[in-house]
Order: C-alpha cells, then sequence, then structure tokens
C-alpha cells in the first residue's frame, strides 16, 4: 500500500473514531443531563418517596432522572434568582421533568409530566408468561412536589406553565406540598 493510501485510510479511521467517541459522550450526557448535584437537591425534595409515574412503584427521585434522561431544554429564569430547569425521557419525550432550583441549587419544586403507569392484572389475550404487566393511561397528567412557602404559588404557576407549553394545554395536575 502506497503512502498516500495509507494517510487517507489512517485519516478516515482517525475521523470514524472521534465522531464514535464524540456521540457516546453525547450519548452518556443526555442520560443524566440532570447532573448529580441536581439529582442530590431533588433527592432532598422528595426523599424516598415512591409513586406510579413513568414506572410503576418506582422511587420519585428515579423518575425524575429518567424525565430528565433526554435532551435538555433551555433554563428559564424566574423570580427571586431562580431558574426552571427541564427535560424529556431520553427516546420517550412525551415524558417530561423539571425542576424549579434557587441560586443556591436547592430544588424547590420538582413536576414530572406522566401517564400514570401501574401493575396491573394481565389481559387474557397477552403472550407474555411471567413479566409483570404494566398499564399506562393513555393522556399525560402533570404531578408536582413544592416545598411548602412563600414561593410555592410562583413555584406551582411556572411547572403549570412549562407544563402546558411542553405537553398540552388543557394537562391536569396535582399538587403535593412538602413541609421541610
Amino acid at each position: 500500500m502506497n503512502v498516500s493510501r495509507r494517510v487517507i485510510l489512517y485519516s478516515v479511521t482517525a475521523a470514524w473514531v472521534l465522531g464514535v467517541c464524540s456521540f457516546a459522550g453525547q450519548a452518556a450526557a443526555w442520560y443524566d443531563l440532570s447532573g448529580p448535584w441536581q439529582s442530590r437537591a431533588v433527592h432532598r425534595l422528595v426523599g424516598q418517596r415512591r409513586a406510579d409515574f413513568i414506572e410503576p412503584n418506582d422511587l420519585v427521585i428515579h423518575q425524575f432522572n429518567l424525565g430528565m434522561s433526554g435532551p435538555e431544554d433551555p433554563t428559564t429564569p424566574l423570580s427571586g434568582h431562580r431558574r426552571l430547569m427541564s427535560g424529556c425521557r431520553f427516546h420517550s419525550c412525551y415524558e417530561k421533568a423539571a425542576v424549579v432550583l434557587t441560586a443556591a441549587n436547592n430544588a424547590e419544586a420538582v413536576g414530572i409530566v406522566h401517564f400514570h403507569c401501574r401493575y396491573a392484572p394481565r389481559p387474557k389475550h397477552s403472550k407474555l408468561s411471567r413479566r409483570r404487566y404494566v398499564d399506562c393511561d393513555s393522556s399525560s397528567r402533570l404531578t408536582m412536589y413544592i416545598a411548602a412557602g412563600r414561593d410555592a404559588q410562583d413555584d406551582s404557576s411556572a411547572l403549570i406553565r412549562w407544563a402546558r407549553t411542553v405537553s398540552r394545554p388543557d394537562i391536569p395536575s396535582e399538587t403535593i406540598l412538602i413541609h421541610r
């Protein structure tokens, strides 16, 4: 093989390797856009609570991380040096999550757009034998965990505006107040 072909082959191989590595880095970044600090802030707010949102009977913090595992939305500034960060689930952008953070990176509110997935009896026509059957609603809803305090109403309004923008204008919502 002459020198020019060898140089071209090495160049193409190097470009391919760099492209694969950069894509792998993006995919890894997409999986945990929430970041460990943000996830810890949400965990401090919601604790060990469990719910049937994206996955049945799973920790809310895990479901928040699932909701933030896909592409990140632009950060929205809010009043009082707070900001709303949001994203959607990797490969399922109908399911989303958002958090309202203070300037000190404390979570004041968390919102999850979900389809209320829960364990259900297996339909008679199902061919699945051992796996548990999961049933989800056909329309989405917003569930909010909000720290009780002076900004609770503002946080609720910000999350509802966000959900109506990224999901549907008539999305139903429920609020769970957390007293710290």
